[in-house]
């Protein structure tokens, strides 16, 4: 233990940059800072024996790694960012024995891991943040983790992500919101159950289409760069809500005259 001691002191003096949003030019620690890398290895290093499943690969391997886990297994189709992570280890000698790099979409990957099921203790969502593949990675990773293991959603501040996260909130009996770190949500999953279940068991999906049929939009898209659009929904809402306060107005109006009449 005191040599994964040593080890992560010097890996927060030195985290990793294995990555560029500008070809290369400049090198980052990717989206993850001190905070959050100090948080995954004191989750995992709680669980004994601790198993991993990650879509994304970079500094949060490396932290999994720092917390002598079982296994991490981390999916990644980029062969020179593994290329990276691994000069990076042997520079700084962090043991790589309980790695298992999967270098492969995880659209791709996940469903051969997957028949095993409740064999994670932590799945990290943070590879691909387009649908459908995002919400593949929930479907699958959610079928692998253990009840009580821990399910991590990164970058809830893109649309895709914060979808997910709103529908992973809502499923009060399969997930509890352990820790928010900002950008990243960490959940503690209820049941060992594999399945998500069909819409009308979730219930992100029944109240939002509920919103739509009650707005009286049930088979309208929204698009929100449509001004036009979305100004026909405000308008349409509002001009709804006024009809029903006008009528409401004049059934009060005309009861108050029948009454006049009537003494």
């Amino acid at each position: 233990m005191e040599t994964f001691y040593q080890l992560k002191k010097v890996y927060f003096e030195n985290l990793g940059e294995f990555h560029s949003w500008d070809g290369g030019k400049t090198w980052n620690h990717g989206g993850f800072n001190r905070t959050h890398l100090s948080y995954f290895i004191s989750l995992a290093e709680s669980i004994r024996d601790c198993e991993v499943i990650e879509t994304g690969s970079g500094n949060s391997t490396i932290a999994f790694l720092l917390a002598n886990p079982k296994k991490v297994d981390s999916v990644s189709p980029d062969g020179e960012l593994w290329s990276r992570i691994e000069e990076y280890c042997k520079l700084y000698q962090i043991p790589t024995e309980k790695l298992n790099p999967i270098k492969a979409k995880s659209e791709w990957a996940l469903p051969s891991l997957a028949l095993d099921k409740n064999t994670y203790d932590i799945g990290l969502i943070d590879g691909c943040h387009g649908w459908p593949t995002a919400f593949i990675d929930l479907y699958y990773i959610y079928f692998m983790l253990r009840k009580n293991g821990y399910l991590i959603i990164d970058d809830i501040q893109l649309h895709s992500i914060k979808e997910m996260a709103n529908f992973v909130v809502s499923e009060v009996d399969k997930f509890e919101l352990v820790v928010n770190l900002g950008k990243t949500l960490v959940f503690r999953k209820l049941t060992d159950e594999v399945e998500l279940g069909e819409w009308d068991q979730q219930r992100y999906i029944v109240e939002r289409t509920n919103e739509a049929r009650n707005f009286g939009s049930r088979f309208s898209l929204y698009n929100n760069t449509d001004k036009n659009y979305q100004m026909l929904g405000y308008s349409s809402h509002f001009v709804t809500k006024s009809l029903i306060f006008v009528i409401r107005g004049c059934a009060w109006m005309l009861a108050r005259i029948q009454g006049r009449f009537k003494g």
